[in-house]
């Protein structure tokens, strides 16, 4: 697996473009060591990075069946045998370079029509600044006529000690046992983002509506913690902690799972998008890391200002 080496001053980012274009570490060389921010790459595919795309859609699509503009599309079950298709093509496919420097990076990706009936071309734009990792997505459609579309991010982060997640969300969708979205409430306790939980206690594969895009990862016994920000375009956010594991993700993302069915059904506010001919979908998320000068536990878990 080839990996790019981007860094500026002491913030690095490593990327493979012909697995996926995933991420396969992103990390600061601090005084004290190595700080991973996100979970470092353990293999060669998707499933093992630090962060992967979603494109041009994210999350399940039941069954991988759905109907668009009075045709049924049925997709290959791309994930083992999991029974709906998942998180799009776009990790799953190799990413081509468009342009490299020593802290950026732009990935494109084309897609020809087959059973997503679709062409379309993918982009991802990485920056390094000094402060903070930006990543930006984009889909573009190039059929001649309008496509359904979604994107988002699939970060990794490591599960160390009591590390604590907040954002500010208004809803949850409960599930069933194909992580499927069943019922939209009110977060229960231990899943209650706007007070900030501890992650190990979530056990979680859920989507939660009406992200205001603000999110904020604390690890306070290493007086560090990761602030999210994603641009407008990303208002829903899936957080996944599988009980036992030694990582979790918090992944912006544009639309609901399954939304392309549930728009078809006529429910309200899946957030699926339906591109004309020539148009862009894009968003932006930046991972803007903290550690404290004096080294002492961070406790501001909460969500930046």
């Amino acid at each position: 697996m080839d990996r790019i080496s981007l860094r500026a001053e002491n913030l690095c980012l490593e990327v493979a473009p012909n697995a996926g274009g995933i991420v396969t570490a992103f990390w600061t060389e601090a005084r004290t060591g190595r700080i991973d921010w996100f979970k470092a790459a353990s293999g060669t595919d998707a499933l093992s990075a630090a962060c992967f795309p979603l494109v041009p859609y994210s999350n399940r699509i039941r069954n991988g069946r759905f109907h668009f503009a009075d045709r049924e599309i049925a997709l290959p079950l791309n994930f083992a045998d999991h029974p709906h298709s998942i998180h799009g093509h776009g990790w799953q496919a190799p990413w081509q370079i468009a342009d490299q420097g020593a802290d950026r990076l732009d990935l494109v990706n084309r897609h020809a029509a087959d059973a997503w009936p679709f062409e379309y071309e993918a982009r991802q734009s990485f920056r390094l600044s000094v402060g903070a990792l930006e990543i930006e997505v984009s889909v573009r459609n190039l059929s001649i006529e309008k496509m359904p579309a979604g994107l988002g991010l699939h970060p990794y982060f490591p599960l160390r000690a009591n590390a604590t997640l907040g954002a500010d969300v208004d809803a949850v969708w409960l599930t069933d046992d194909e992580v499927m979205p069943t019922k939209r409430v009110r977060p229960p306790p231990s899943w209650d983002l706007a007070t900030g939980v501890e992650v190990r206690d979530m056990a979680i594969d859920n989507g939660f509506d009406s992200w205001s895009g603000r999110a904020s990862i604390a690890w306070p016994d290493e007086g560090a913690s990761l602030e999210i920000a994603a641009d407008t375009a990303l208002r829903k956010l899936v957080v996944y902690a599988p009980p036992g594991g030694d990582f979790f993700c918090v992944e912006p993302v544009s639309h609901m799972t399954d939304a392309f069915n549930r728009a078809a059904d006529g429910a309200p506010n899946t957030s699926m998008r339906a591109l004309a001919p020539g148009e862009t979908l894009s968003a932006r998320v930046s991972f803007k890391p903290i550690i404290p000068p004096s080294g002492m536990p961070d406790s501001r878990w909460g969500f930046p200002s």
